[in-house]
């Protein structure tokens, strides 16, 4: 398969959109490119227009009064604990039906496990006071080309892929995160459809306002957006989540690259103690560029925790570690794709 790209832009968004039924939970073998997938990608030019490119009787009386339901032991409550306070992430982000989504897609198994942990080692390296943990970031409601019968302009993937690689990191001391893509269905559902996998403990949210879309939107034309009032509903979800479970906090990443995909951004709550909010700078490009974003998502503005992606294939050149390590404030989550 040989993608075509036109009109590459300074920090335009990138995509793949897989082709509507295209995936189903009987596809998925792990051997990815077996897969029948019809794939398009999206991405913005200098102008940030985008461009596609591809029960018994008895006889007593009281023997007949109920028994008393044996108690079920709620979880021991835990204190609020942020894994930022000691740790940084190093995430590796895609899919696995497509190499262009990003490095889930390239490779699997230990293969993949061995590369983002020999990442992650490279900046436990010169981030001494932090312990570095491994990710994997899965994009696992992708927004599609085409909306669909249900109009929504997304997919989901198989529950057994997203189940395998809770496990896989899990085995591996790893941190896992589902993103949501949204298209035009109703965020705070899509995230009470993954609410289930939230109550593992290295299971993590991720949100993609770029790719939420509203009435009348669809992705090829339309940069997406989430609201702070939304964002909110969600971080009340995973709280529920976290107390409930008896799990630790519980981290949710927000990509941006253009101040209108996160509106009211100041409005973000910060006082849901269970939860930890990333900012994650998304868009690729040169240096430059990529530095003059995080100051204007990150540095400038009021974000709880730090994030920022690298993207292998598109950033020309890659920041590298040490300048990734360098920026103002240090990010505590760091994605490549």
């Amino acid at each position: 398969m040989r993608l075509t790209t036109r009109g590459a832009g300074v920090l335009g968004g990138l995509i793949l959109l897989l082709g509507a039924g295209a995936v189903t939970a009987a596809a998925w073998s792990g051997r990815e490119r077996e897969v029948p997938v019809r794939i398009h990608a999206v991405q913005l030019n200098a102008s940030g227009e985008r461009v596609l490119v591809t029960p018994v009787a008895t006889a007593s009386r009281a023997a007949r009064q109920p028994a008393a339901p044996t108690p079920v032991p709620s979880p021991t409550p835990r204190p609020p604990s942020s894994l930022f306070e000691t740790h940084q992430i190093v995430a590796y982000y895609g899919n696995p039906y497509s190499a262009t989504m990003g490095i889930l897609g390239e490779y699997t198994g230990d293969e993949l496990v061995r590369r983002v942990k020999a990442q992650a080692e490279k900046y436990q390296a010169l981030n001494p006071e932090r312990t570095v943990i491994a990710a994997l970031h899965l994009v696992y409601a992708v927004c599609q080309a085409s909306p669909g019968a249900d109009g929504k302009y997304l997919t989901h993937m198989p529950d057994e892929m997203v189940e395998g690689l809770i496990e896989q990191t899990r085995a591996n001391n790893m941190l896992f995160f589902i993103d949501l893509q949204n298209g035009r269905a109703d965020p705070v559902e899509e995230a009470r459809r993954v609410q289930h996998w939230m109550k593992n403990e290295h299971v993590h949210l991720a949100v993609d306002p770029e790719f939420t879309l509203g009435p009348g939107e669809n992705p090829r034309d339309d940069i997406g957006s989430l609201d702070a009032a939304t964002i909110n509903k969600i971080q009340d979800l995973l709280q529920q989540t976290a107390l409930e479970a008896g799990v630790g906090n519980k981290i949710l990443v927000i990509h941006q690259f253009r101040p209108d995909m996160i509106v009211d951004k100041p409005l973000i709550a910060k006082d849901r103690d269970r939860v930890d909010v990333v900012i994650d700078m998304d868009g690729w490009g040169g240096p430059a560029a990529k530095l003059s974003k995080y100051e204007a998502h990150i540095t400038n503005e009021p974000v709880e925790f730090h994030g920022i992606k690298l993207f292998y294939r598109w950033d020309k050149p890659v920041l590298t570690e040490a300048e990734v390590q360098a920026l103002s404030p240090r990010p505590h989550y760091i994605q490549y794709q």
